[in-house]
């Protein structure tokens, strides 16, 4: 379909990793209250953390620390391991994969195969 498209995958997880604890709130807490942690109370913590090192990032350019002071908070009483196992970036995507396959399938192959007489013609694009 696409000839010449990149992908930079480097590039993506630059922008995708440092918002990811941010992604990964709800799960925590799932994962605190599992360990007896009282929902409400995860969540106030989360909010009031999430806070602050979104202040850390966004005002004074520091790296994000959320996943640090969740872990140093006892309250959640989860490990730095049973953090990193909640970090998986693919588990936060819902179906994204899927819905670019449909969209292809339905939208763009439609409107592909009505124009099959102009493909492959070499076109320079200058931006």
């Amino acid at each position: 379909m696409a000839s010449g498209l990149v992908v930079y995958v480097k590039l993506i997880e630059k922008h995708v990793l440092p918002e990811l604890p941010f992604m990964v709130t709800v799960t925590i807490i799932l994962e605190a209250v599992k360990t007896g942690g009282d929902r409400k109370e995860l969540h106030e913590a989360i909010r009031v953390h999430s806070m602050e090192a979104g202040k850390k990032v966004k005002v004074e350019g520091l790296e994000n620390d959320l996943l640090d002071r969740i872990e140093s908070d006892p309250i959640f009483n989860l490990t730095h391991e049973d953090i990193l196992l909640l970090l998986n970036p693919k588990d936060y995507i819902g179906r994204s994969s899927e819905q670019v396959v449909q969209f292809i399938n339905k939208e763009v192959e439609p409107i592909r195969m009505a124009h099959l007489d102009v493909l492959g013609r070499e076109v320079a694009l200058k931006v």
